[in-house]
């Protein structure tokens, strides 16, 4: 799960990783590579899949002042 960081402390979104489709949480951590000003974002994944072997994108879009 990905999501944003509201009391604003860190400037990077929250990444979670749950290995039971989210009945728990493995792990959850600041993601330092998408950085987050505090506000309404979106993260968008267009993933495809051919055979076994997946391509994802993650678009994160963001204001840039």
């Amino acid at each position: 799960m990905n999501s944003r960081n509201q009391s604003g402390n860190v400037k990077a979104r929250i990444v979670s990783i749950s290995s039971d489709g989210g009945a728990t949480w493995d792990t959850t951590y600041f993601d330092e590579t998408l950085i987050d000003p505090v506000n309404q974002g979106s993260i968008l994944n267009i993933g495809t899949k051919k055979a076994l072997k997946k391509t994802i994108m993650i678009l994160q879009l963001i204001p840039i002042w």
